[in-house]
């Protein structure tokens, strides 16, 4: 009897000694550019057919973010996150320094891929601002249609030179939202969370190639504004070509 309790608290104090896991943190840096330019709100740069462009505006919802491990484990870090561009394009500064989102609290180790949607899932997207307190981004009532029954996923604004006199007489206006348009994206990158440090990844977003991407521009001219639900053709032009506009470097 004396032995089983000796072996008893020994395993006890054993299962005292277990730490927990070491834990770093994710910061991602959105960024945005006009080709290879950093994007400042109202500055001028040139679309491929060599008119002036300007924007006021490029804000977009990403969605269940996610890492998965060196071992194959899915790691999920948010459901739902806003990424306000228009807030930190407002001078060359502040466009390189981006708009950065923090996830604390990841179990350091070696991660393969870094994942997201762009837009809402339908079943999100079912819901209504009203359902969220203020401090969650799906309270936001400027994205949200009412008429649609959608969230807005993406808005991109701004002003076009169209007959290359150097006016910018044309205004256009880009949201994209409905449950077909959700988009998930994902890079296979080392990722290396590292105890009571901050990784960082750079996710870059190309202006150029969200209204001009060869073999899937837009006409702009011919529509400048998106408000009919039943012409998602434009909008998904839209939201694939910013599919296609992020680029992910692991700082």
């Amino acid at each position: 009897m004396k032995y089983l309790s000796v072996l008893l608290l020994l395993g006890i104090t054993l299962l005292g000694c277990n730490k927990d896991p070491e834990k770093g943190s994710l910061t991602l840096d959105f960024t945005a550019t006009y080709g290879d330019e950093a994007l400042v709100l109202l500055q001028s740069y040139l679309t491929p057919e060599g008119h002036q462009i300007q924007f006021s505006k490029s804000d977009f919802y990403i969605s269940n973010v996610y890492l998965i491990a060196e071992n194959g484990d899915r790691l999920d870090l948010s459901p739902v996150e806003f990424v306000d561009l228009t807030s930190v394009s407002t001078s060359a500064a502040d466009a390189a320094n981006g708009f950065k989102i923090t996830f604390p609290d990841i179990e350091a180790g070696k991660y393969t891929r870094l994942g997201f949607g762009i837009g809402l899932d339908p079943t999100v997207n079912a819901t209504q601002p009203a359902d969220y307190p203020s401090s969650n981004p799906l309270s936001l009532e400027s994205h949200y249609w009412t008429a649609w029954g959608s969230y807005i996923f993406s808005k991109t604004e701004g002003f076009l030179d169209t007959l290359g006199t150097g006016n910018l007489d044309l205004g256009f206006v880009f949201h994209t939202g409905m449950d077909d348009l959700y988009r998930q994206a994902y890079v296979d990158v080392p990722i290396n969370i590292n105890a009571t440090a901050t990784t960082s990844i750079q996710v870059n977003i190309d202006h150029e190639t969200i209204l001009f991407k060869a073999g899937n521009a837009l006409d702009i001219p011919a529509s400048p504004v998106n408000h009919n639900p039943n012409n998602l053709g434009l909008i998904t032009k839209i939201i694939d070509n910013l599919v296609s506009a992020l680029s992910v470097q692991v700082q």
